[in-house]
């Protein structure tokens, strides 16, 4: 029981973004997301929702991502 609890908890929590995106195109944005480094993930993530509610993961450390987290209406223009 307790290796199958081991299973879920690891394969549950872990970093979101597998590949990230320079930039999309900011007029598709809906939301913008930032999660800051846990236990289980050393990374910071920005996360964007587009209008179709895809989501797609930035690089924290390209310019275009700083500006999206920076601007707390979620607008990366």
């Amino acid at each position: 029981m307790y290796k199958l609890f081991l299973l879920y908890f690891f394969s549950v929590l872990k970093c979101r973004c597998l590949r990230t995106s320079k930039m999309v195109n900011p007029s598709l944005i809906q939301k913008v997301e930032e999660l800051p480094p846990r236990p289980y993930c050393a990374k910071n993530e920005i996360i964007v929702t587009l209008k179709d509610n895809k989501k797609v993961c930035l690089d924290p450390t390209h310019n275009f991502a700083k500006k999206c987290k920076d601007i707390s209406s979620g607008n990366c223009m």
